[in-house]
């Protein structure tokens, strides 16, 4: 995040979970507009490099449920590596810096995402 903060071309790598170790290097160019998600994406560490911060908490469960529909059967041996990790992320109630916090179980959490994310985005392109 720091070189496309700064306007530069930023190079990352993928995790090859067959091998268990590093893979792929990837590039990612500056733009006017990155999103960047995943669970650790907005922790504490990284929000000085965010324009804005969205974060949709679920119970474990329905977590591991939706994800495994996602990703298939290939991160089930992960799964519970994963979740004792997150288990020690702060709730987004305590995190400073996160801007709209979403209940997974809220059947308009979707849209209120998108219609947030779209204001975000427009503020962020206009810096």
């Amino acid at each position: 995040m720091t070189p496309l903060r700064a306007g530069d071309t930023a190079r990352w790598r993928t995790w090859d979970w067959t091998t268990d170790s590093p893979g792929a290097e990837r590039v990612t160019r500056p733009a006017a507009v990155v999103l960047c998600e995943g669970v650790g994406a907005g922790v504490p560490a990284a929000r000085g490099l965010l324009d804005a911060c969205l974060t949709i908490e679920a119970p474990s469960e329905l977590r591991k449920e939706r994800a495994l529909a996602r990703d298939g059967e290939t991160y089930r041996p992960f799964w519970d590596v994963w979740a004792a990790q997150e288990e020690t992320l702060p709730a987004a109630a305590d995190r400073p810096g996160v801007d709209l916090t979403l209940d997974a179980r809220d059947p308009a959490a979707a849209e209120r995402a998108l219609s947030w994310a779209r204001t975000a985005i427009a503020t962020a392109a206009r810096r």
